[in-house]
């Protein structure tokens, strides 16, 4: 299982998903917007929490697809 990281700037918090997830809520969008971002994939959860840290964001787990 591999792992992303949704950046989201305004909110100053980073939402850590499972990559593959069958709601379209937890996946990559294509689209680059101006106040976030999508980090991955990540190979483990550790580093994606890592990685979402490094961005000095608060870190969260989805409540949707329950990383």
């Amino acid at each position: 299982m591999s792992f992303c990281v949704n950046v989201d700037k305004p909110t100053k918090r980073a939402t850590i998903h499972t990559f593959i997830s069958s709601d379209p809520r937890c996946q990559p969008q294509d689209k680059q917007a101006q106040d976030g971002d999508w980090l991955g994939p990540i190979d483990t959860k550790q580093e994606a929490i890592e990685a979402a840290e490094e961005a000095g964001l608060n870190v969260h787990l989805c409540g949707l697809c329950n990383p």
